[in-house]
């Protein structure tokens, strides 16, 4: 287990730490190969999704995650995040994933750390499925 660095919010082992963009308040940062994040979302109509993440890094990373479902198949492929110039310096990637009705536990997966991520936000594609969002953290 790696020590918690962003531990001033809570001391669990979530590294957060202060966000400065609008309406952000806590980030999840000091990001590493290897680590994750689990959200539960609450599907209401089976459909393809895009889902955005709002990342920033300061020098970019190459297939810095993925997101998976409860038993660890990829749904969006590798998601690279772009260099946005800062560790507080803002930018939206976006993929698509087919998701299934029903309460759905999702894993932001790791795969190449130096990144922070404040949200999650999903919304249907081609017209299909219906608006969910999944928690900021907490």
């Amino acid at each position: 287990m790696v020590p918690a660095l962003g531990d001033s919010y809570r001391s669990d082992g979530v590294d957060l730490e202060t966000c400065t963009d609008t309406g952000c308040g806590y980030d999840l940062g000091w990001t590493a190969t290897g680590q994750w994040f689990k959200y539960t979302v609450n599907v209401a109509t089976a459909g393809t999704y895009t889902v955005s993440f709002r990342v920033a890094s300061p020098n970019g990373v190459t297939d810095a995650l993925h997101l998976a479902n409860s038993v660890g198949t990829s749904l969006s492929g590798a998601i690279s995040v772009p260099d946005t110039g800062g560790w507080q310096d803002w930018a939206t990637v976006t993929a698509n994933v087919t998701l299934p009705a029903g309460q759905q536990t999702l894993t932001v997966d790791q795969d190449n750390g130096g990144w922070n991520v404040y949200y999650m936000a999903f919304s249907a594609a081609s017209g299909t499925g219906s608006a969910l969002t999944a928690p900021r953290p907490a």
